[in-house]
């Protein structure tokens, strides 16, 4: 391994840190590190969460984002029965009156969209396209059913089967399905 060659899950823990962090705080979310909410006075929770890749290496770490929204009295309840931790995560277990998906799931074209950061170079470009998922196809949802309105249209992937193509392949990981 080339000793010189950039350590990509120290770069995007210090994207994390230093640019996306204070962006989604900027843009009304509480939070640090990978886990971020939004709430209201009923108590319900709206959560946007960083989920890391496994198949992450020094070379290229990838990174996807959870979302989930649960009413508060239903997620106090499942805990009260013991189905549930006492404070929900956007991976965290589903509740039937709850909602989970996957940021790439929100775009045109609905997909498992993973981001990889594989140097310097690649910071900014992923930092910058990943706040404006959030802003742009995670806060509208999340913040509407924190309103108890209508959320967006969730586009739909073509019957049986997923687009394989992601629309920025410069940033995607992951293809679909994986022997494409």
């Amino acid at each position: 391994m080339d000793p010189d060659a950039a350590d990509a899950p120290a770069l995007l823990a210090a994207m994390l840190r230093t640019s996306v962090a204070p962006a989604l705080r900027e843009l009304g979310l509480r939070g640090s590190g990978q886990s971020y909410r939004l709430t209201n006075a009923r108590g319900d929770h709206a959560l946007v969460g960083i989920q890391k890749s496994v198949a992450s290496s020094r070379s290229a770490a990838l990174l996807t984002v959870n979302l989930a929204y649960f009413p508060g009295a239903d997620w106090d309840a499942a805990h009260a029965a013991g189905q549930v931790a006492a404070r929900p995560t956007a991976s965290a277990r589903w509740i039937p009156s709850g909602w989970q998906t996957r940021i790439g799931l929100l775009v045109d074209e609905p997909h498992d969209h993973w981001l990889t950061v594989r140097g310097p170079a690649d910071v900014p470009v992923v930092s910058a396209h990943l706040l404006a998922l959030v802003r742009d196809l995670a806060l509208p949802q999340l913040t509407a059913r924190l309103a108890g309105a209508t959320p967006p249209p969730v586009p739909v992937a073509p019957a049986g089967d997923r687009p394989r193509v992601c629309p920025w392949p410069e940033l995607c990981a992951v293809r679909w399905p994986p022997d494409a």
